[in-house]
C-alpha cells in the first residue's frame, strides 16, 4: 500500500473494500431496510437477493430507482415489484412511501391532516 503513489492510495484502496463480499452484504442489508424488504412476504427473499446483486454490481442508484418504480409482475417471479407490493400497491401508501424512500420528503401525514411543518396539505 505504501508503495504506491500517495495520490493513488485511497482510490485503490476504496475500490479493494468496495470489491470485497462484505461491501455488498452489509449495504444490502441497509437498502434491505431502507426499501422496506418483508423477508416473511411472497418474493421477499428474491426481493432482498435482487438488492444483494445491484450493491455487488454497483448500479447506479437512479437506475435501481427505475427499475423499482416501473416494476410489473408477481411478486414471485419478477423480484423488484417486492417494492411496490410492499403496501399490496396501495397508491396512498405507496405515494408516501416513494416520497420519503426516494425524494426524502414525508407527505404521508398529509393524507390525514395538513402538514404541521410544511406546505403539504390534504388537498
Amino acid at each position: 500500500f505504501l508503495a504506491l503513489p500517495a495520490a493513488e492510495r485511497r482510490g485503490k484502496w476504496i475500490d479493494e473494500l468496495m470489491a470485497r463480499e462484505q461491501f455488498a452484504d452489509r449495504w444490502a442489508v441497509f437498502y434491505g431496510d431502507l426499501l422496506r424488504v418483508r423477508y416473511g412476504a411472497d418474493g421477499g427473499p428474491a426481493f432482498q437477493a435482487f438488492i444483494h446483486e445491484a450493491v455487488r454490481a454497483n448500479v447506479p442508484y437512479d437506475v435501481l430507482t427505475r427499475k423499482l418504480l416501473a416494476a410489473a409482475g408477481r411478486a414471485g417471479t419478477q423480484p423488484t415489484t417486492g417494492f411496490i407490493l410492499g403496501d399490496d400497491a396501495d397508491p396512498l401508501a405507496l405515494t408516501g412511501v416513494v416520497s420519503q424512500v426516494f425524494m426524502g420528503v414525508r407527505i404521508s401525514c398529509a393524507q390525514c391532516h395538513d402538514h404541521p411543518f410544511d406546505v403539504w396539505t390534504r388537498e
